[in-house]
């Protein structure tokens, strides 16, 4: 299927939107993404769809209901709401993760002894019983927190 270029009289000059598409005579599909880029949201995609999504504040305790979090290279958060924008291209900068996921990882209940991986120190997983006799190797200075893209990683700052 051939998408046809849309004219001018055809794009809604009062949306958003439509105003990216006329201003920088651009498509559809790249205007809806500026203007997203544009929102005060918190954004990341996940499998390949933009999720935005809100926060729990630290001080919020309790709700019986099951909650998930969203781990990312930086930090892992409790989230209050999430909604799918929509489908990118762009590359995933996080994880959902479920809440028996993150229990099992804050009480230690199943560990990882992967020595070798240079993102050990930073993850939820990661026993540090498996350097009794010292690291197996050093962690380089310029090192980037997640850049082992481990399915499991789990950053343990929450």
């Amino acid at each position: 299927m051939t998408c046809l270029p849309l004219s001018t009289s055809d794009i809604d000059k009062e949306s958003p939107i439509g105003q990216i598409m006329l201003s920088e005579d651009i498509p559809f599909e790249e205007a809806f993404w500026r203007w997203v880029d544009s929102l005060d949201i918190k954004m990341a995609v996940i499998n390949g769809y933009a999720y935005g999504y809100e926060e729990t504040p630290r001080s919020q305790k309790g709700g019986t209901f099951k909650r998930l979090y969203l781990s990312d290279e930086q930090r892992t958060v409790k989230l209050n709401a999430i909604w799918r924008i929509g489908k990118t291209t762009r590359p995933n900068t996080a994880k959902l993760v479920s809440t028996e996921e993150y229990r099992k990882a804050s009480a230690r209940m199943s560990l990882c002894n992967l020595k070798g991986c240079f993102d050990r120190y930073n993850c939820a997983w990661y026993d540090i019983g498996e350097e009794a006799d010292g690291p197996w190797n050093e962690i380089p200075s310029d090192w980037n927190v997640g850049d082992e893209k481990c399915e499991s990683f789990l950053l343990k700052n929450v």
